[in-house]
């Protein structure tokens, strides 16, 4: 899709629902990239019963947790767990239901 800023310099966008259709992948790793989507809304992209693992770095474990969790409503979490290293990182594995 062309747009232009407002310089006027014509710039493409594409966003991942321009390539894939919905319901179309076994499972969908998302590492520390959630928060940069225009639409949250990754899991219309898996098959019923597929996996989603989702990392997020954190300085605030509540605040980025219910953002994750807030995106995977569709889903029964199987596992959920923190890294605490250098950078702390929250993960998730959950099923779509």
């Amino acid at each position: 899709m062309l747009s232009q800023n407002k310089s006027g310099i014509k710039t493409e966008q594409t966003y991942y629902e321009d390539f894939f259709s919905d319901k179309i992948f076994d499972a969908v790793v998302c590492m520390d990239t959630l928060h940069l989507l225009k639409d949250k809304d990754i899991i219309k992209f898996l098959k019923k019963d597929g996996l989603i693992l989702v990392t997020m770095f954190f300085s605030s474990l509540e605040e980025k947790r219910r953002l994750v969790l807030s995106s995977l409503k569709e889903c029964e979490v199987i596992q959920e767990f923190t890294i605490m290293s250098k950078e702390k990182e929250y993960v998730v594995l959950a099923r779509k239901k």
